[in-house]
């Protein structure tokens, strides 16, 4: 028996999105879409209040010492840098993984469209038998 037109197309089409469908959500989906030149300038902005903080704090080795006192009282402060400094630093992980998940998706989609095609030809190929 001859096997049924959608076995083809459905392998094709299965075949494609497994290629090119990564560079098609590269394409459509570009990181500056998650991740834009504002989130980077907050990210930066959180880097320098970080290591500002941590400074004050005494943590660096570098420059001159600062006053026992200095500690205590910057403590809030360095937390605060620390949560902004992780929060911004996270977001551009899930944009960062975000993308992964994606070109993925496209991938194991072209995958289980393959299989349902090729599943479908052994079928009609086995009815006919």
């Amino acid at each position: 028996m001859q096997p049924p037109p959608w076995t083809s197309i459905a392998l094709l089409v299965g075949l494609v999105l497994m290629l090119a469908g990564p560079l098609a959500v590269s394409l459509l989906l570009p990181t500056s879409a998650v991740w834009t030149n504002e989130d980077a300038d907050k990210l930066s902005q959180a880097s320098a209040n970080l290591h500002a903080a941590i400074h004050a704090h005494g943590g660096h080795d570098h420059g001159p010492a600062h006053p026992a006192g200095a500690s205590e009282s910057s403590l809030p402060a360095l937390a605060a840098a620390q949560r902004e400094y992780d929060a911004q630093q996270s977001r551009l992980e899930a944009s960062r993984s975000r993308q992964g998940w994606l070109e993925s998706g496209a991938r194991l989609l072209g995958v289980v469209i393959a299989a349902c095609g090729i599943a479908g030809y052994i079928m009609a190929r086995r009815g006919g038998a």
